[in-house]
């Protein structure tokens, strides 16, 4: 399959290329998350969408912002209302808790381009019931371990089985990511342990999650969105590590590679379709 990443119109402005809220981030006795929903933002915002949220709880949001002052913060209980984002990620460092559960049952039900991540899987496999809500515009990114508990959730064994059952896209992270809406499957199977960090997985989802925001449904499917963001975040892990080795990523690092990716990208697809 031939991947085409669409030109950026030169005239568009905030309100052209989308805007995406991400949910996630948690402080608490045992832990403190706040890295994975910022990593998610930034990459997020390198795709290029014209507005990036975080909605999270009050007790985090001032952190975030800190740490992405190019985002906006919202309460959790704005999404849906008068914050109307064009698509979202949940689940970067977001806990587990019934709190999550009963945020998960708001969310999935606005019915847009979503990215369910990490907490956000980890709930969907101990709370079976809320697999119901998954639609067709929503995009699951396990690892290997968050699949397996997913399978045994939903009672499959593979990913074209999962995604064909609750009727959506997996991206199947490994050294081979594979993405399948159930019908189609594409491959990406350029192993690179550069990438074999924490934190990387939460730039593939912030990355889906701005493609989504941008072009999904009209420009582009929900299942090349996802296809797009794995070759693009595998792209920029291979520039890495072409400079600098097998290992040593810092995350910032891989997200700002990613604008010179896409440009690439969009060239490549302009003189295709000469």
């Amino acid at each position: 399959m031939t991947l085409k990443l669409p030109p950026r119109p030169a005239k568009g402005h905030k309100g052209t290329f989308g805007s995406l809220a991400v949910v996630g981030g948690q402080i608490n006795d045992d832990k403190i998350m706040l890295g994975s929903a910022a990593f998610a933002a930034k990459a997020g915002i390198r795709s290029g969408v014209g507005l990036v949220y975080f909605a999270a709880a009050r007790a985090v949001l001032n952190q975030l912002i800190q740490m992405v002052p190019q985002a906006i913060g919202v309460n959790l209980d704005q999404l849906g209302k008068s914050v109307k984002s064009s698509a979202l990620v949940i689940g970067p460092g977001l806990g587990v808790s019934q709190a999550t559960v009963e945020l998960m049952g708001k969310v999935l039900p606005l019915g847009r381009p979503t990215v369910v991540d990490a907490d956000g899987l980890n709930t969907l496999a101990q709370q079976p019931d809320l697999l119901d809500l998954i639609h067709k515009h929503c995009v699951l990114t396990p690892h290997p371990k968050e699949f397996e508990r997913l399978a045994k959730a939903a009672a499959v064994k593979t990913a074209d089985e999962l995604a064909g059952k609750l009727g959506c896209c997996v991206v199947l992270k490994g050294d081979k990511t594979l993405v399948t809406d159930g019908q189609k499957s594409w491959l990406n199977n350029t192993a690179n342990p550069a990438l074999a960090t924490g934190g990387t997985g939460d730039v593939l989802a912030g990355l889906i999650g701005g493609l989504l925001a941008q072009y999904a449904p009209k420009r582009l499917s929900v299942f090349e969105c996802a296809c797009l963001g794995v070759q693009i975040h595998s792209e920029a892990g291979l520039a890495w590590k072409a400079k600098h080795g097998s290992g040593g990523l810092l995350i910032d690092e891989l997200i700002n590679l990613i604008p010179n990716i896409m440009d690439r990208l969009r060239k490549e697809t302009k003189r295709s379709d000469l």
